[in-house]
């Protein structure tokens, strides 16, 4: 149920997404921490995503899983990402940096494939703390190796999130160009929350884009 949730949350079925994600988090209450806690970091983003407001500290035991940054005891990705993504979202930066200190993730050498989850999430805080040139010049070094992979959603985040912070340095031509990349791999794709969850600042890029092609 948890792996089915996913793709079910990015076409926007947040109610099923939600029912699978509370069905999952059921089935791995006992002897399935990591697993569990990784359904509890989604089931919350998506009660987020339904108007569901959340207090931090329901997540006290989700924080404490940032230690197996960089550890892969599943096929998930790492939960510490998840945590990330959605302290975010609810405007903890604190808990953001907290786990950026943890995860030290490098930026010399080549990026490990298998840390992409977390690298993305690298990018958000990044850009959180305005180092958006920074964000934008790993966003170019991870393209490649989604592009290879054929990792669709990756590669429309990567597009996304590159739009974002060239918007924010300035760039807005360069912004809106990126973003018409975006939208044109995720046509006929069902891909909407990648879109949904960048909220207003995305949404009056799309606005502007709309209006350049009538």
């Amino acid at each position: 149920s948890l792996h089915d949730a996913l793709p079910i949350y990015e076409m926007n079925d947040l109610t099923g997404a939600e029912q699978h994600l509370t069905r999952g988090v059921e089935m791995t209450a006992v002897g399935m921490q990591y697993v569990n806690a990784w359904g509890r970091v989604l089931l919350a983003q998506t009660k987020l995503a339904l108007g569901v407001t959340l207090g931090f500290l329901e997540m006290q035991h989700e924080v404490s899983l940032m230690k197996y940054s960089g550890r892969f005891v599943v096929d998930l990705p790492p939960v510490s990402a998840s945590i990330a993504r959605l302290s975010l979202r609810q405007g903890r930066l604190d808990i953001a940096r907290q786990w950026q200190e943890t995860a030290q993730l490098p930026l010399d050498g080549p990026l490990s494939v298998g840390r992409e989850a977390e690298y993305m999430a690298l990018v958000r805080v990044l850009i959180a703390f305005e180092k958006r040139t920074t964000a934008i010049v790993l966003l170019e070094r991870l393209w490649p190796a989604a592009q290879q992979g054929k990792r669709l959603s990756v590669m429309i985040e990567i597009l996304i999130l590159s739009a974002l912070a060239m918007h924010m340095e300035g760039r807005g031509s360069d912004a809106l160009a990126v973003l018409k990349r975006g939208l044109e791999l995720a046509e006929n794709t069902g891909l909407l929350r990648v879109f949904i969850d960048e909220g207003a600042t995305l949404a009056g890029l799309l606005k502007k884009l709309a209006r350049g092609a009538d």
